[in-house]
């Protein structure tokens, strides 16, 4: 009998996971030669950027090359395959454009991240780490976030080829400064559950074992939906202060919504227009300033976390 040890393993997953990304850049060329031109090229670039470079460096060069803990070595390469799985499939099932797809695409991809984690504790022998769980369905939410941003980054770029040529310039800018601010509180969603995944690693959080029992053995709703609750309860303790900016933030922009109406927009727009400019670029510096505040942690409070 052959006995395959936990290193060839490892290099075989690999070997696997460079495979897969470099197919999918002769998928990235075959979507550039159907969709020919510029449009071609700004549709291919975010998936380029989902599926190649974020999974290389997550999970090869921090999972495979620079971290050197056994346990945390194989988080990282899950980390790794969740912006692969989740942010190509998420990214791909926006392309289609066609609900009944994106409806099963999605959840199938945050599904296999669920049996992957599953396979991986058990080939891997990782140990049960309730930290290591929240940690990994944080960056496959992270991955379905980058890839809306992206998605809909591509159809701000294209909105010179609308197909409704005689919209009024107000309503057009009206258009790109609610997508900035999309992007940006997306952005800034994405950014500060990617820091706090990767800090996740490192914590014991303060639960008896029956508590990490039951999170850990529930099913695959409850684990992931109550991960992503035990990582926001983590973040608004950590910090309070870049919590509560980036709410004010995020409730400055109500009046903005509320006063652009499309009567209003018709029979006023360039007043409408500016005060919602003013509503909307101070949403947009509250959020930044509050993510700054989030990238600064250091060391994450979880005396705060919710253990019922």
């Amino acid at each position: 009998m052959v006995f395959v040890t936990r290193t060839e393993r490892l290099d075989k997953l690999d070997n696997a996971f460079l495979f897969i990304i470099s197919v999918l850049g002769l998928f990235v060329t075959i979507i550039q030669t159907y969709l020919s031109g510029t449009r071609g090229l700004i549709e291919a670039l975010p998936l380029l950027v989902l599926g190649i470079p974020i999974p290389f460096y997550i999970g090869y060069i921090r999972g495979a090359i620079s971290i050197s803990q056994p346990d945390k070595q194989i988080v990282e390469r899950l980390r790794g395959w969740a912006y692969l799985t989740v942010g190509v499939g998420a990214y791909v099932s926006l392309i289609w454009e066609n609900p009944l797809f994106m409806f099963t695409m999605v959840p199938l991809s945050f599904l296999s991240i669920y049996y992957l984690q599953k396979w991986f504790t058990e080939i891997f022998a990782l140990k049960s780490n309730l930290s290591y769980q929240i940690a990994v369905y944080g960056s496959a939410t992270s991955a379905f976030l980058l890839a809306f941003i992206s998605r809909l980054s591509v159809i701000m770029l294209n909105l010179d080829q609308s197909p409704f040529p005689a919209v009024s310039y107000p309503l057009f800018l009206y258009s790109m400064l609610l997508g900035i601010w999309i992007i940006t509180l997306t952005t800034s969603v994405f950014l500060t559950i990617e820091k706090f995944s990767r800090m996740m690693m490192n914590v014991q959080l303060p639960l008896g074992n029956d508590q990490i029992q039951k999170r850990l053995e529930g099913n695959f709703f409850y684990r992931f939906s109550r991960g992503l609750m035990d990582l926001a309860i983590i973040i608004v303790g950590t910090n309070r202060k870049a919590t509560i900016i980036w709410l004010l933030g995020l409730f400055s922009a109500l009046p903005a919504v509320v006063i652009a109406q499309p009567t209003l927009l018709a029979d006023k727009p360039w007043l409408i227009l500016l005060i919602f400019s003013v509503f909307i670029s101070t949403s947009i510096v509250l959020a930044l300033i509050g993510t700054i505040h989030f990238l600064k942690t250091q060391k994450l409070n979880v005396s705060k976390l919710w253990v019922l």
